[in-house]
Parts: C-alpha cells; sequence; structure tokens
C-alpha cells in the first residue's frame, strides 16, 4: 500500500554502562540566582570580581532579621491599650468658706 510506513532500523549502538555517580546531599552555599549570575559575569568578562556590596548585605540581612524578631514578639503578644484614666480637677467653692472674722 501507497500510505504503509517503511520501518528504518537504527544501526545497533554501542551499549554504554551507566557510570556512578556521585550526589552531594551537603546544601549548597549560594541560591541559584547567584549562581546563575557568577556564572554570567566569569563568561561575560573573563573574571569574578568580589563582590563590594557584601557587607552592605550582611547589615542589611541582620536588620531585617532584628525587624522580623520584633514583629513576631508584637504577633505573639495580646494587645489590650491602656485604660482611659480621666484627670481629676480640683475646684475650690468659695461660698462654702466661712469667714474668720465672723467666728466666735
Amino acid at each position: 500500500r501507497f500510505d504503509d510506513v517503511v520501518r528504518v532500523v537504527p544501526p545497533p549502538a554501542e551499549i554504554k554502562k551507566r557510570q556512578l555517580v556521585e550526589l552531594d546531599d551537603n546544601k549548597a552555599q549560594q541560591g541559584l540566582g547567584e549562581v546563575y549570575e557568577s556564572e554570567y559575569v566569569q563568561q561575560a568578562t573573563g573574571f569574578t570580581a568580589p563582590d563590594k556590596q557584601e557587607p552592605l548585605r550582611a547589615q542589611a540581612k541582620a536588620l531585617f532579621q532584628a525587624l522580623c524578631a520584633k514583629l513576631d514578639a508584637l504577633s505573639s503578644f495580646i494587645y489590650t491599650p491602656k485604660p482611659v484614666i480621666q484627670e481629676l480637677e480640683v475646684r475650690f467653692n468659695h461660698a462654702l468658706c466661712i469667714p474668720s472674722g465672723t467666728h466666735s
């Protein structure tokens, strides 16, 4: 038939044995974005430059952690506002004063 598929048998390929790959189960020190960034900078410029903003990033990270700690502390407490205390005003009533000259 004209619409039959003609089978093409691929040439026998050499059978490769699986190579053992050692996997590292340690957590990476850098994030994936940082790895890609360093690879791109290395390819684009030809060398790796030290990170000039690392102290600034460390300071920002410390400030953010302090802020998060304060927010966690605030959210874990039940906020009760202080009760309103009305100020007392002392008035002296002159009508009740007894004059000292008429007293015997």
